[in-house]
């Protein structure tokens, strides 16, 4: 019980540790700039985020306490290392993503409440079978996070199931400006758009946030909106999207995943693998254009995996050489 009244004074800081998540950061300073960062663009997703995530997290907390469901028996309170996860905000960042996504899908307070709520919970759900999924042998060798694979699956699903999911609409025009000032604009963009929204304030509090965090985090997350970026001026993409970070936005996360969370090793192998993850995200999104269901963050989370296990597949082939 001492463990439930501290976890409980400590809901705050685990839900905006949640909000840090989001950028495979961490600590509730971070997380309370990229709340105040959503909330100057919408106030009412900034709610809706806040909504998801604590529902995400009670679910959490609720389903591993004694009891009875889903016809077995339930006899362990969460262990140490778990009550570490959800403190650190792996319960709720999926939950606020999903928020967020209702009220742009919704864009009405009360059936985005209701898609909210059910939406956090869907996505325990599937938080639940992906971590088991991955933990089962002959899987759990890569060591592949769930990442936004919830908030994806269930935000899709709740957005195709209720019919409400509109491709978005023209991009409005570019803003006067000069070149830098356009790609500025482009590379907050780039960051403010994984969480739904276009707004440079929001993109530059982020990467304050980041910052706060691991100037690692915060230096990745700038190379890859600026990295972005350019790959989009080079390759000729369409400049209103482009400057609006509606093509970039995954290839943040990537760069942070892959260039200073997941993988080890020198700086050249980590630079390698977050390129060729930039790479492999140009093209899931190009793939996800043609499917019926709102594109997210899977440009993020299928160049991750795929990059992660093709490292795993390199370590054990030289391995089984020297033996």
């Amino acid at each position: 019980m001492a463990a439930v009244r501290r976890g409980v004074r400590g809901v705050p800081a685990t839900v905006l540790n949640g909000f840090s998540q989001i950028f495979l950061a961490g600590g509730p300073w971070c997380g309370l700039l990229i709340l105040v960062g959503l909330a100057h663009a919408t106030r009412p997703g900034a709610a809706m985020a806040v909504l998801g995530s604590v529902v995400a997290l009670v679910a959490t907390v609720g389903d591993r306490f004694p009891g009875r469901r889903g016809g077995r028996d339930v006899t362990a309170c969460p262990g140490p290392g778990e009550w570490q996860g959800i403190r650190q905000g792996l319960a709720g960042y999926n939950g606020a993503l999903i928020g967020v996504a209702c009220w742009m899908t919704w864009q009405e307070t009360e059936a985005a409440v209701v898609a909210t709520v059910l939406g956090a919970l869907a996505g325990v759900v599937v938080t639940r079978l992906l971590t088991q999924l991955f933990a089962a042998p002959g899987i759990r060798e890569p060591g592949l996070p769930v990442l936004t694979a919830p908030f994806c699956v269930a935000s899709g699903l709740f957005a195709v199931l209720g019919a409400q999911y509109v491709p978005p609409e023209p991009v409005p025009p570019l803003p006067a400006g000069g070149a830098v000032t356009e790609a500025v604009e482009a590379v907050l963009g780039n960051v403010s758009e994984v969480m739904l929204v276009d707004d440079p304030l929001t993109g530059a509090l982020v990467l304050v946030g980041l910052a706060v965090a691991s100037w690692r985090i915060g230096l990745a997350a700038l190379l890859g909106a600026v990295g972005e970026y350019l790959f989009g001026l080079a390759t000729g993409q369409d400049p209103d999207k482009l400057i609006h970070g509606l093509l970039g936005y995954s290839g943040v996360l990537v760069t942070i995943a892959l260039g200073a969370v997941f993988v080890t090793g020198p700086l050249w192998v980590r630079v390698a693998a977050a390129v060729v993850g930039l790479l492999l995200s140009q093209a899931t999104a190009g793939l996800m254009v043609h499917l019926p269901v709102p594109t997210y963050t899977w440009p993020f989370i299928v160049p991750v995996w795929v990059v992660l296990i093709v490292l795993w597949a390199g370590r054990t082939w030289r391995a089984a050489r020297r033996t």
